[in-house]
């Protein structure tokens, strides 16, 4: 039989989880690393990005180039080009179990060596835990630079504003109101962009960026109880559309009236989707503190908000 002369291109990715990697089990019940085949116009970085979300939900960047070769899977008589990726995880969450696998775990590396998976998984998880270890273990100016870039990168900040820019200013307007959000937006980010080069890799980005916000509304409402009241208040006309703005008026009415930390709960919750454990340590408090200022939020609002009609 004439063996083919070209080859599929799978793209992997070792994610680690504190001192625990993510593995699937595929249908020939072995464990393999998330990934799958480059598609046309696509980066093989973009590919493992992609690939790793829509297998496990799982937000990452990728690192740098572990390991390449040539693997041939048996049972199907077909070879495939392998690349594996480090990758970096956004944010600590539990891997979803897509209906492209059988299974879904977390390992620590000693269990490695007894797992069914293919000896080249292996080396890129023992590599990328290796690489983990030498930036705990050495400080990064002993290191050469190319190697620190490669290894503890983060996104261009342009990138971080993207993604989370419109968020951050949704739970300004809910905290502040219209006419404070956007001056808070501005400090927010540019307070961000000052201490982002010490950001940790693996760091809840949106988190510290409410944390951040969350300083700067309380700036902002200190400012305003120092600072002289106008004699009349002018009428807030937005010349455009707002894609920030609560869905109506009254919504954001009703937001406006609970109590301070209730509206901070319930914008922090809702409009930013932090887990209450990040909740309470921006406010303040227990995660149970924090639930409940969220429930007696919602529960005001069910009470108070009142939908306007749509025009007919």
């Amino acid at each position: 039989m004439t063996r083919p002369s070209s080859f599929p291109v799978s793209v992997k990715g070792v994610v680690r989880q504190g001192d625990r990697v993510l593995l699937l089990k595929n249908e020939r019940d072995e464990w393999e690393l998330p990934g799958g085949r480059i598609e046309l116009g696509e980066t093989p970085e973009d590919c493992v990005v992609r690939e790793i979300a829509e297998e496990t939900g799982w937000k990452v960047t990728a690192g740098p180039i572990l390991d390449s070769w040539m693997h041939h899977i048996d049972i199907a008589d077909r070879d495939v080009f392998i690349v594996t990726y480090g990758c970096h995880l956004a944010a600590a969450a539990a891997p979803v179990l897509s209906d492209e696998h059988q299974a879904v775990g977390l390992f620590a590396e000693a269990e490695i060596a007894e797992l069914t998976i293919p000896d080249g998984y292996k080396r890129s998880i023992a590599t990328w835990f290796t690489q983990a270890r030498l930036i705990t273990a050495r400080r990064p100016h002993t290191l050469e630079r190319r190697y620190v870039l490669d290894v503890v990168s983060l996104p261009p900040f342009e990138t971080v504003v993207a993604e989370h820019g419109a968020v951050v200013l949704r739970v300004c307007r809910a905290v502040l109101g219209p006419d404070d959000a956007e001056d808070a937006w501005s400090e927010t980010f540019l307070a961000a962009l000052r201490a982002y080069p010490k950001l940790r890799p693996d760091s809840n980005v949106r988190a510290w960026l409410v944390t951040i916000a969350h300083r700067k509304a309380i700036d902002g409402y200190r400012a305003r109880r120092r600072a002289a009241l106008p004699v009349a208040e002018l009428p807030h006309e937005p010349a455009t559309s707002d894609v920030y703005q609560l869905p109506d008026p009254a919504l954001d009415t009703a937001v406006q009236a609970l109590p301070g930390k209730q509206r901070q709960v319930v914008a922090y919750r809702y409009l930013a989707d932090l887990s209450y454990r990040d909740i309470a340590a921006i406010v303040g408090g227990t995660e149970t503190a924090a639930r409940r200022s969220a429930a007696d939020g919602i529960a005001t609002l069910r009470r108070t908000y009142v939908p306007e009609e749509s025009p007919t």
